[in-house]
């Protein structure tokens, strides 16, 4: 679906957040700078998390609690294999029965991602438009 401005995908996004369930795992895919981080931002604002949702770039995993439980957002981009993930409890994130997991990066965990994966692929075009593709495992 195409959305021509920041304001539709905030949009989207909100309402996107309320078709999630305990137990998702959504992977945000998209180049760097395409939005992944914002729409997490609105997402977990839209689910009332506790704080504002920010990057975890360098944490790799940040936790918010919302009106859904648990919000996970993990960074995979700066992981340089796979089998750091087994450093980190990745089963929390990956398997979540209580929370709903935001994975950057997936890509980078392989063989360690679970089945059924919300995958929300964002393509930039002109300007601030992005198109958005939105398919489960």
């Amino acid at each position: 679906m195409y959305m021509a401005s920041k304001q539709a995908m905030q949009e989207w996004s909100e309402r996107f957040a309320h078709t999630l369930r305990p137990g998702d795992v959504v992977s945000l895919e998209g180049t760097l700078g395409a939005g992944k981080t914002q729409l997490v931002q609105w997402m977990a604002q839209a689910l009332g998390a506790d704080r504002p949702a920010s990057s975890p770039t360098f944490s790799l995993v940040n936790h918010y609690r919302t009106s859904k439980g648990s919000l996970y957002h993990l960074d995979l981009y700066r992981l340089e294999t796979p089998q750091e993930l087994e450093d980190i409890d990745y089963e929390t994130y990956f398997y979540p029965e209580e929370a709903i997991t935001f994975l950057e990066w997936a890509e980078k965990a392989e063989e360690y991602l679970p089945h059924g994966l919300i995958h929300v692929q964002i393509i930039v075009k002109e300007g601030e438009a992005r198109e958005v593709n939105v398919w489960r495992d």
